[in-house]
């Protein structure tokens, strides 16, 4: 018996070892990718509106310097701040995904209401998240509250982008997925519709100079750092993990896909 016990534990500590150095590299390459994203963004349009500029402002060395502080926000006719407008651009350009898009989707699923609940409470705010299927994301992001625009867009784009790469790229095909599930062979009439939204939101796109444009953005990072240092966190693969999800064993927390995992070496070990 003795054996059996050291090669349940060798296992799962295997395991806990490789997970966490996946989940690690992922944190680390999404933040590297965001902040290199978010300031090439702003020193090229600090540049260029600069050296626009420049010459007019020769003799005004003061208002230079307040111009080179500027950034240029791309604003869509939506009725989103431009925090939010500016947190979605910035999040869709690390995952190399059309904002517009995004701003259909929003439109389409919830009409730019942070607050709205469908399909008999299961779908929450501007993407309309369902948390059921979304736990381990959420977990993973950081996010518990997907009545908070920042929270429920970041889930909603990061599974967009999820369902991208599953669909090598077709947006038609992610669409559908998301809308329905799954690609069924079929483009919903929810793609299309999307689609259709999105060219027109690109017609009506304006380009506004801010002098503080990620504040919100920088808060809101912030806030998800803190709340994700407050999570319990999994002793076998090392991520927080939400309340609800969590459960405690032995004087540890597990997520939900270790604490499965747990349960079937056992299972394994009083078969053997």
């Amino acid at each position: 018996m003795k054996p059996q016990n050291i090669s349940v534990q060798s296992k799962q500590h295997e395991r806990r070892t490789r997970n966490q150095k996946k989940r690690q590299k992922q944190r680390r390459t999404k933040l590297i990718l965001l902040t290199v994203s978010a300031m090439a963004a702003m020193t090229v349009a600090c540049c260029e509106h600069a050296d626009s500029r420049a010459e007019a402002a020769t003799e005004a060395p003061e208002a230079v310097q307040e111009v080179s502080e500027a950034v240029c926000l791309t604003i869509y006719p939506v009725p989103l701040d431009e925090g939010l407008q500016t947190f979605i651009v910035r999040s869709c350009e690390v995952r190399h995904i059309d904002a517009a898009v995004v701003m259909a989707m929003i439109e389409k699923e919830s009409s730019y209401n942070a607050s709205a609940v469908g399909d008999s409470g299961n779908s929450l705010g501007l993407m309309q998240i369902q948390p059921r299927w979304h736990g381990e994301r959420m977990a993973e992001l950081g996010c518990d509250d997907l009545l908070n625009p920042y929270q429920n867009v970041t889930v909603g784009i990061d599974y967009l982008s999820e369902l991208l790469d599953r669909y090598d790229g077709d947006i038609e095909k992610a669409l559908t997925a998301y809308n329905q599930g799954s690609f069924k062979g079929t483009v919903t009439k929810y793609a299309t519709e999307v689609l259709q939204i999105s060219n027109r939101l690109k017609g009506g796109v304006q380009m506004v100079w801010s002098d503080d444009p990620i504040a919100d953005f920088n808060r809101h990072e912030a806030e998800q750092q803190k709340k994700l240092e407050q999570l319990p966190v999994c002793v076998d693969c090392g991520e927080p993990i939400q309340q609800e999800t969590a459960v405690f064993l032995g004087g540890e927390w597990y997520c939900d896909s270790c604490i499965d995992a747990y349960r079937m070496d056992v299972e394994a070990h009083e078969w053997e």
